[in-house]
């Protein structure tokens, strides 16, 4: 398990966005111990939802959710006019970070990942 690498004034405020409870369950509990304040949501609706309500600085975006697409919900958490999180995709299908980019995201973590890649892909 990575060690507490925050303090309370470099915590970020993240939004997990994932539909598979045990995943979402495990990258919540290495955020939490690592100093950060975690939401969560299992659908693009949930998702957007939160997004409005907890202002996230992170989210971490499942491609593949049972209502909508990460793309979809990207694209809509770009264009909510709120101060824009950044988006990092999850997604166990090969994505590049150029393609991304195109649905308004900022970063690529291909599953399975390590804990120490996604703290690193919130830095």
């Amino acid at each position: 398990m990575p060690e507490s690498q925050t303090t309370p004034s470099n915590a970020l405020r993240v939004l997990i966005v994932e539909d598979d409870v045990a995943n979402r369950d495990v990258m919540q509990l290495v955020l939490e111990l690592a100093g950060h304040k975690v939401f969560t949501a299992g659908t693009g609706k949930e998702a957007l939802e939160r997004a409005a309500e907890d202002h996230p600085d992170a989210v971490l975006l499942d491609l593949r959710l049972p209502d909508q697409s990460g793309q979809a919900v990207s694209k809509a958490l770009r264009a909510q006019g709120a101060p824009v999180p950044r988006i990092i995709i999850t997604s166990g299908s090969s994505l590049e970070p150029a393609d991304a980019a195109r649905f308004g995201a900022d970063a690529v973590l291909q599953k399975p990942f390590e804990p120490d890649q996604m703290l690193a892909a919130l830095r």
